[in-house]
């Protein structure tokens, strides 16, 4: 009796021991989702089982499949393109001031 209730003690202990772990690996995980802006989902929310999970992974990997390559350059590429356009822009403004000003200055001479 004294030996099963030994091992029974010691068998809670590990059990308390683990569920403190367990509390702790989910304070964490609280935390972490409370930094992220993630609410938790109420109790009574049903969850999708791991295969249905994984049957929606397959889905979406699927989809993303469809969508063919990306071009990792792109948006280097708008950066350069915006860039020129904003050169193209002040050229243009330049030119139209430079315009004025020999307009104006057409007028001083005819006068």
């Amino acid at each position: 009796m004294q030996t099963q209730c030994e091992t029974i003690r010691a068998r809670l202990e590990g059990l308390v021991e683990n569920i403190r772990n367990k509390e702790g690996t989910l304070d964490e995980l609280k935390a972490e989702l409370a930094e992220n802006q993630i609410a938790l989902p109420d109790s009574d929310i049903q969850l999708p089982t791991v295969a249905e999970a994984d049957k929606g992974v397959q889905g979406l990997d699927r989809r993303l499949g469809q969508l063919g390559d990306v071009n990792m350059l792109a948006i280097e590429d708008y950066d350069i393109t915006v860039e020129r356009i904003a050169g193209l822009v002040a050229d243009g403004k330049l030119c139209k001031d430079r315009h004025a000003m020999l307009v104006s200055l057409a007028e001083q001479l005819e006068e």
